[in-house]
């Protein structure tokens, strides 16, 4: 899909639960009704679920060019001309997923995967809740004497890495698999 914006776009744009990759940036200036210009950042766009494969996203981008199968087997079989820019097209769309992976242990991809996750206020309760976890940590809160925590329970969105869930994984007794999986669940609740 094609974007347009005022202004310069990130490559990688985590919105809820999709994950948005912004490439093939040009800038578009346009005359407006007043005789003067606005310029305008075009992008390609692909949209996944943040929680997408690396496979996945390599085909996210390769639709964005190529929205079927069929178009994209004809590209490769027209000839020498076509077929070079099919192949330079998806070396690009898998150099987009590396970036966006990284590179490196299996415990990098999990550190940059939890820097990620984000949730709102109301999609932690609601993991919460369906871990049986929700009056748990409301106690918590409630006999904590740590101003900041009652303030971050009561007004924050909550991130995987921050000090806060931290805080709170650790008085739960709640391994990092186990929070993982409270965050994943968290992202699909809408």
């Amino acid at each position: 899909m094609k974007t347009e914006s005022p202004f310069e776009l990130p490559t990688y744009e985590v919105m809820g639960h999709k994950l948005r990759i912004h490439f093939n940036h040009t800038l578009v200036v346009r005359e407006d009704t007043d005789g003067g210009s606005e310029t305008f950042h075009t992008y390609d766009t692909s949209v996944v679920e943040v929680t997408a494969s690396r496979d996945t996203v390599i085909e996210s981008i390769m639709r964005v060019k190529y929205p079927t199968y069929g178009v994209e087997l004809a590209a490769v079989q027209n000839g020498k001309g076509v077929s070079l820019r099919h192949g330079e097209y998806r070396d690009m769309a898998k150099q987009l997923a590396d970036d966006w992976f990284g590179t490196g242990t299996h415990e990098d991809t999990l550190r940059r995967k939890r820097r990620r996750l984000k949730v709102t206020r109301f999609q932690a309760k609601v993991a919460l809740l369906h871990y049986e976890l929700l009056d748990t940590i409301e106690a918590f809160i409630a006999q904590s004497t740590d101003p900041m925590v009652k303030l971050a329970w009561q007004e924050a969105g909550f991130e995987r890495l921050s000090p806060f869930i931290s805080q709170v994984q650790e008085s739960l007794g709640l391994s990092d698999e186990q929070l993982d999986d409270m965050f994943d669940y968290a992202i699909w609740v809408m």
